[in-house]
């Protein structure tokens, strides 16, 4: 009596079952986790918002008084450009890696934002900030964004951080 070889119907059935189950749960963790993700970046993009408010809002009643800020910024984020409300620049800017910031002079001459990240997905307008130069990009060293903070009484002038090595 010999063997018969090949799956029964009933086998072949269950493991298409099983490969639909395997792609689904496979579909719906992908999802999951692309949301998580996309939740933490938001999350970080607030956190930027936040804490550049309140180091200015700390800083600029205290004249002369010079404070770091480190930014936090969520992974893709080359840069931060920082833009004077009163000297948007002219266009041809270049980020300090070299992209074109003419969107963002156009944002920053109509009056909806001065500070945005590069590639842009930050748009944020702070009040009482001045960029002595009329705009300054710092790049992201290792997620952060390392901010001078100089309070003059009535705002704050930004500018990059140079740390004394």
């Amino acid at each position: 009596m010999g063997f018969k070889k090949g799956l029964l119907p009933g086998q072949v059935l269950a493991f298409i079952i099983a490969g639909l189950i395997f792609v689904l749960i496979l579909g719906f963790g992908y999802k999951s986790i692309s949301g998580l993700l996309k939740s933490s970046s938001d999350i970080g993009l607030a956190e930027i918002r936040s804490d550049l408010d309140s180091a200015v809002e700390s800083v600029y009643p205290a004249y002369g008084s010079v404070r770091k800020l480190s930014l936090r910024v969520p992974k893709g984020i080359e840069e931060i450009c920082f833009f004077d409300f009163d000297d948007c620049g002219s266009p041809g800017l270049k980020s300090s890696r070299g992209r074109s910031l003419d969107w963002a002079v156009r944002a920053c001459q109509a009056g909806s934002a001065n500070v945005f990240s590069v590639p842009r997905l930050l748009d944020l307008s702070v009040k009482r900030i001045n960029v002595v130069s009329g705009f300054v990009c710092i790049p992201a060293v290792g997620g952060l964004v390392d901010v001078k903070l100089t309070g003059r009484g009535d705002h704050v002038d930004i500018d990059r951080w140079v740390s004394e090595r």
